[in-house]
């Protein structure tokens, strides 16, 4: 199993993932910081060069921060707080809960969970 919980050597999984030297990685990694430390101002000026660091890969300790702000999600959270507490204490439509639970193992056929 590797690190992100797929079953090596699987149908699905395209061969190993090529290493990222540890020195490139923390170059990444204090640019990503930048960029994120001062989203608005990258947005306005230099979207080109968000796209370009995407492409290069998001170093995986900033994955989940880059993601809100990529996805617009840290806007939505601002804009609406205590959402999404009131919506993730709240139970899920069993409809959609039935529809997602067969999606994942299609979508997910050699992932341990």
């Amino acid at each position: 199993i590797d690190k992100f919980g797929f079953i090596v050597g699987s149908q699905g999984a395209e061969g190993a993932l090529e290493e990222v030297p540890l020195e490139v990685l923390r170059q990444r990694e204090s640019k990503w910081l930048d960029m994120l430390n001062n989203w608005d101002k990258w947005m306005a000026k230099k979207h080109k060069k968000i796209r370009l660091r995407c492409q290069k890969g998001i170093p995986p300790s900033l994955r989940g921060r880059a993601w809100q702000y990529l996805s617009g999600g840290k806007v939505k959270l601002q804009q609406n707080p205590g959402k999404f507490d009131e919506l993730d204490m709240s139970p899920g439509d069993p409809k959609w809960l039935d529809v997602i639970e067969r999606d994942l193992h299609r979508q997910f056929p050699f992932h341990e969970m």
